[in-house]
Formats: C-alpha cells, sequence, structure tokens
C-alpha cells in the first residue's frame, strides 16, 4: 500500500517555557512577532522528515495565507518529485525538478525554521524567478510557495538560500507513480515461496533485499538512494521480475535514506519519483510471534522477540494495537548485550464486539535509551475469531 505522506504545519500562537529565577518555576507565554517564524515541536518535524511532509513554522497571522499550502498538499495523485532537508552550512543549494509529460500539476514548496530565507524557481526555458501564467505563489515570513498548472515539460531548477535549517519539497498531480519500495524475505512453504515485507526496518550487517513497484512507465527506471539532504547515496541494481515490479539485494547505508527512480517517459522526458518513507539500518530486530487468530472478548499472551544487533543498551518497548490500545508489556525494559536477545510478552485484548474474519494489528516498537538512541517496529496482523461460546 502506498505510504501517505505527513503534512506538519507548525502555528505559532505562544508557547509555554519554564522560567528558573528566583529559583522556582514560571510558566509564561510568548508573544510572537509580525515577522518570526513560529516555535517548532520535534515530533511534527520527526514526522514530517520520516513520511516526506514538510513543517511549515508559520506565524499566527499566517494562519489565512496557509490555504494555498494545505489545498495541494491535499491533491489526489500527488507524487513526490523531491524532497530535501539540510542545515545553514548546506546553503545556499541548487536542485533539479524534472517535469515529465504525465505532469498536469506541480508545487514546489521551500519551509525554513529562521528568517530570511529563499527560494528561486527557474523553467526549463532559462527563465528565472518563473511565474508562468496562471501560477500561483504564496510567500510568507519562512516559507515560499509556488504552484504551476499545466507547466511546460523538461528540467526546472530550484535554488535555495536558508539562514537556518530548511525544507524543500516538490510534488506533482500525475499518475506515474513509484507505488510501492519495501524490503522483503523470501518465505512461505515448498512450492509456495515468495517475497513477503519484513517487520519493521531492514537490520544493520544483515543481507537486505528491496522490492519495488512503478506505475505508469514505458521504461525500466533507474533506483537509487537517496540522503535526507537530496544527495544520491548509491545506485541500486534491481532486476526486473514483472512489467511494473523490480527486486534485488542492496547494501544498506549507515544514514537514513528514501528509495528514488529516474527513467523516461514515452515523449523522451527525464521523469523522478521518490517513496516517501524513510527506511534506515536498524540495530534492533523484533519478530512478533503468537497464533493467526485472536479470539474476540479474549486476553492472548504474544511472544516477541528482540535481538540487539549494536552496542550494549536498554531497550523499552511498546505495545499498540486496534484503535490505539496500549498493551501491557513484561518486562516492558529489557537489558542487552551486542549479539543478545530476548523475549517479551505482549497482553493483547481484543473486544468482545470486534467482527469474526476482520484484521486486527499488532505495531511494537524498540527503542534504545541514551544520546545514540537507536528505534525499530514490527508490524503484524492478526485475524480476529468469533468469541468462545
Amino acid at each position: 500500500m502506498k505510504s501517505i505522506a505527513a503534512f506538519a504545519i507548525i502555528l505559532a500562537v505562544c508557547s509555554q517555557v519554564e522560567d528558573n529565577r528566583g529559583g522556582h518555576q514560571q510558566n509564561r507565554t510568548r508573544e510572537f512577532g509580525p515577522r518570526t517564524c513560529g516555535p517548532a515541536d520535534p515530533s511534527y518535524i520527526r514526522i514530517a522528515n520520516e513520511t516526506g511532509g514538510q513543517p511549515f513554522f508559520l506565524n499566527p497571522s499566517e494562519l489565512g495565507a496557509s490555504a494555498h499550502i494545505m489545498r495541494e498538499q491535499s491533491l489526489a495523485s500527488r507524487e513526490l518529485i523531491l524532497w530535501a532537508h539540510a542545515a545553514p552550512e548546506n546553503a545556499p543549494r541548487e536542485f533539479d525538478v524534472p517535469i515529465d509529460a504525465s505532469v498536469n500539476r506541480f508545487t514546489i514548496s521551500a519551509s525554513f525554521d529562521r528568517e530570511g530565507g529563499t527560494l528561486n524557481v527557474t523553467a526549463p526555458d532559462g527563465t528565472v524567478n518563473a511565474r508562468p501564467p496562471g501560477a500561483e505563489e504564496t510567500i510568507l515570513n519562512c516559507a515560499h510557495v509556488l504552484t504551476v498548472d499545466k507547466p511546460a515539460s523538461g528540467l526546472w531548477r530550484a535554488r535555495v538560500v536558508a539562514t537556518g535549517r530548511f525544507w524543500l519539497v516538490a510534488h506533482a498531480r500525475t499518475e506515474l507513480s513509484l507505488m510501492t519500495a519495501e524490503f522483503v524475505r523470501l518465505a512461505g512453504g515448498p512450492g509456495h515461496e515468495g517475497w513477503f515485507p519484513i517487520q519493521g526496518q531492514p537490520v544493520v550487517n544483515r543481507p537486505a533485499t528491496l522490492q519495488t513497484k512503478m506505475f505508469g512507465s514505458s521504461s525500466p527506471p533507474r533506483f537509487s538512494l537517496v540522503a535526507l539532504d537530496g544527495t544520491i547515496l548509491r545506485q541500486l541494481d534491481l532486476e526486473k521480475i514483472d512489467d511494473d515490479e523490480f527486486i534485488g539485494p542492496i547494501e544498506l547505508p549507515s544514514q537514513a535514506f528514501r528509495v528514488a527512480a529516474v527513467g523516461i517517459d514515452a515523449a523522451g522526458l527525464t521523469y523522478q519519483r521518490l517513496y516517501a518513507a524513510l527506511f534506515r539500518a536498524a540495530s534492533v530486530e523484533l519478530s512478533i510471534s503468537g497464533p493467526d487468530e485472536l479470539r474476540a472478548g479474549s486476553t492472548t499472551p504474544i511472544p516477541i522477540a528482540v535481538r540487539n544487533h549494536g552496542p550494549a543498551a536498554r531497550f523499552r518497548i511498546v505495545v499498540v494495537y486496534g484503535q490505539g490500545a496500549v498493551g501491557i508489556v513484561e518486562p516492558a525494559f529489557v537489558d542487552l548485550a551486542q549479539g543478545a536477545e530476548a523475549t517479551v510478552t505482549a497482553s493483547v485484548k481484543v473486544p468482545a464486539n470486534a467482527s469474526a474474519g476482520r484484521s486486527f494489528d499488532v505495531t511494537v516498537t524498540a527503542e534504545s535509551e541514551g544520546t545514540s538512541a537507536t528505534m525499530n517496529s514490527a508490524v503484524r496482523q492478526f485475524t480476529i475469531a468469533a468469541p468462545q461460546r
């Protein structure tokens, strides 16, 4: 299933801060001036980075002007063409934005966490600061958004200058899609073997196999792994196994990455698509066991294997299931040396009124403590069985 990118708008209305003067804590409201960026909750930024979204640091006075941003982010058939995030030492930077013949609308947006950032867009004909007829542009204190309807095909370019961190995202309305990119393993009984998605992120220093699926491509694309700052980490050699499916072993990089596909469309134009989900090689591995069915109205113990492939660490285990219920885990913390494995047990309760035959997801997350924290998660889908009579 295609990943849905998160859209994070960070609104600056007020922020509660702690004041330790005089030996006591005091909450006070921090006001923001008319030309300042909004504050940023790190969790919103993390979600945006992980899902191909974009944080916008809006001032309260800019709320009305954000309609352009929200509308474009909600379009159907929206495909990611470019995603880049970098710190100020990497600016100014220039990025290629190839627009192929299948694109009938595209939006490029730059957001900044500090005032003074700029975005300049150059059209394929060389027009700098391009504003084609019918284009819509919104410029805010800490964001610049440009939408072009029926854009000229060819290579557009974006130049970003930032005084702080920036996020640059380009997405298009198009049917040409990088539908899936997932890590898989060979499983199944004799004569029924096949490739199945792994649970969670790929594991460091372990063989990894990537499977992708394109839609609407007239020729096989080239695949690559792309870093958070938009640079290519390495090219991939994936084998075509079906009209739109590709698979192959890859060497995992040490940093987080996205999967990109670049090819030539039927009109001879270059296209580029990114899969929104962010991948990273994790040093902790999770495996969820237990029966295939969970009985409605019953609580079932689910064994979870936790294996540490990195330095010794303490891991906190969290289990969420159903409509967001948090399960009881015993033990909730495990201390693991490098290469060690432990089994914890989650108590999963299915509501008595749950419909038999429906699916029931259980998600497990393991996160280590300390400054060099690592984490991984795994999801297993169970089937609900009728209540015991």
